[in-house]
This record gives structure tokens, sequence and C-alpha cells, in this order.
């Protein structure tokens, strides 16, 4: 088996997201009458650590809050 070349080893890392929008449904045809509609915020952060004992291989765990 030829010697394992490239990046190898442990990789921690950190993400934080956030996001808000509006959903305002459209209806063509019969539909309920009135619609609606609603806004929606998502926000949340990921801590991991990554390993990769071999060139073509990675484990990891991820924790996580949104």
């Amino acid at each position: 088996m030829p010697a394992a070349t490239g990046d190898t080893g442990l990789s921690p890392w950190v993400r934080a997201f956030g996001d808000s929008g509006d959903v305002s449904p459209s209806f063509d045809g019969i539909a309920p009458m009135g619609g609606g509609g609603f806004h929606q915020s998502n926000r949340g952060w990921e801590v991991g650590l990554d390993a990769r004992p071999l060139d073509h291989l990675a484990v990891g765990a991820l924790v996580a809050s949104a």
C-alpha cells in the first residue's frame, strides 16, 4: 500500500449563520381566500472536528444549535 500523501490530521472548524425573509404564497386557480404569509428567521452556530486518517477518507463530529 502506498504511503499517504496530502493533508492528513485533525482540523477544527466553527461556523455561524443567520438569514431572514418573508414567505408570501401565491395561488392560481381554486385556492383558499385571503392567502397568508409569514416572516421566518434562522440563526445558529456549528462547531466540529474533522480527522483525515487517509487521503480519501474523512471522519468528523459536529455540534450545532439553530
